[in-house]
């Protein structure tokens, strides 16, 4: 038995199709190899556009000591096993779909204005969420003293 799958002389194939192609390649090796019969994969290698990618984010910002939220990240390339970056620190994440991550994030917890970059691990994207300070207290009105014009 011979199975030769060349993809080579395509000059693109969409993320999911490759992932789908490379998943049942795999399959097909490990059921031969269930069977005695070895097979060798060469195609077992990484699509050149599969690596993730972060292109948004939804908020953007959030005000320093208000409630913590969710944080949707959006971008190609995600799997079930990716893992959201925020600030260099890996956050625990929900994968929706291979464009949409999501996380908590805790402005609660943020007491000063800062700007932190979001990525996923293996992406060379980041998108920039800000946390900014709360607006200031309203200042009292100035009463003119009595007798002022």
């Amino acid at each position: 038995m011979q199975l030769l799958l060349d993809l080579r002389g395509y000059s693109y194939i969409p993320d999911a199709a490759y992932l789908e192609i490379q998943a049942a390649v795999t399959r097909i090796v490990e059921i031969a190899a269930a069977a005695g019969y070895p097979l060798r994969a060469d195609c077992m290698g990484t699509h050149p556009d599969s690596a993730p990618r972060v292109t948004s984010l939804e908020p953007t910002a959030a005000i320093c000591g208000t409630p913590d939220i969710t944080l949707h990240v959006y971008g190609t390339g995600f799997s079930a096993t990716s893992v959201i970056l925020f600030n260099g620190t890996p956050e625990p994440t929900a994968f929706v779909s291979p464009t949409e991550l999501t996380t908590g994030v805790q402005p609660s917890l943020a007491t000063v204005s800062v700007t932190v970059p979001v990525t996923v691990v293996g992406a060379s994207t980041s998108v920039d969420f800000t946390f900014a300070a709360p607006p200031a207290p309203p200042g009292r009105a100035a009463v003119p003293p009595k007798g002022a014009a």
